[in-house]
């Protein structure tokens, strides 16, 4: 546990590019850094252990852990742990790259498209690390795989398209609707944007909302919609449903 308000006086030293502040324990608590325009602040717990390391940097940027293709964590950039995670190919990863690099190499895991599975164990070395957990959107519990509709178009991956998640995988990417192997004459609608929702292994919908999922059968436009739903969105000018509608009709096992 951080415990901050143990010491409430901070004494300074200055150093040439640098200031360390030291609380009353003779910790040091924060280091300013001016060659690199960044400052980090260390936590003491009550008997005088490291509980935690923050990094930020001279413009209150976040920094990104980088996280390989196959899920695994392979480090930081230099700027540390506390942004949105990279995903890149490991071969292209190399320690305390530039952030800039980073973002050339690959991209934010909140707009990968291709699925991934982070483990327990790296998302808990981020958070021991000052960084954040992000929970995925959609799980795919399934043995197959689903398609998907982004909530808006994210580079290659467009609003009105229809991009694969493989078995296991997870998606971190806002999703509008899916499409599985459960029906061929209907697809799942995600609602409200933020909700997650997990693929059953027979393909079903499992959505949650902050803990209100099971209220979202109680709307229409919520959970499975068919074609008399599409053909609405239709005529009010939408027709960014059609791909999805198209593979669920070439996956789906029966009508719903």
């Amino acid at each position: 546990m951080c415990n901050y308000l143990l010491f409430c006086r901070v004494m300074g030293q200055k150093h040439k590019s640098y200031y360390l502040f030291n609380n009353l324990a003779g910790n040091t608590t924060t280091h300013d850094h001016f060659q690199e325009g960044c400052s980090r602040q260390m936590c003491w717990d009550e008997e005088n252990r490291l509980a935690g390391f923050y990094q930020y940097d001279a413009g209150g940027e976040e920094f990104n852990p980088i996280i390989s293709i196959e899920g695994k964590l392979l480090g930081t950039d230099n700027n540390g742990w506390m942004g949105t995670p990279i995903v890149m190919d490991k071969k292209d990863f190399k320690k305390g790259m530039k952030h800039e690099d980073a973002l050339k190499k690959g991209i934010e895991l909140d707009k990968y498209g291709k699925g991934i599975k982070i483990s327990d164990k790296d998302w808990k070395t981020v958070e021991e690390n000052g960084g954040k957990r992000m929970s995925p959107y959609v799980e795919n519990h399934s043995g197959e795989t689903i398609y998907f509709k982004p909530e808006t178009t994210y580079g290659e991956y467009k609003n009105e398209g229809a991009y694969p998640l493989e078995a296991g995988k997870d998606l971190y990417m806002l999703v509008d609707g899916v499409a599985t192997s459960k029906y061929n004459d209907n697809v799942g609608k995600i609602i409200p944007t933020g909700a997650t929702i997990k693929i059953t292994k027979e393909g079903g919908l499992n959505i949650d909302f902050h803990g209100f999922g099971g209220l979202v059968r109680l709307f229409p436009d919520y959970g499975w919609v068919n074609k008399k739903w599409q053909r609405k969105q239709q005529k009010a000018g939408d027709h960014s449903w059609n791909k999805l509608f198209e593979i669920a009709g070439q996956i789906g096992r029966r009508p719903y």
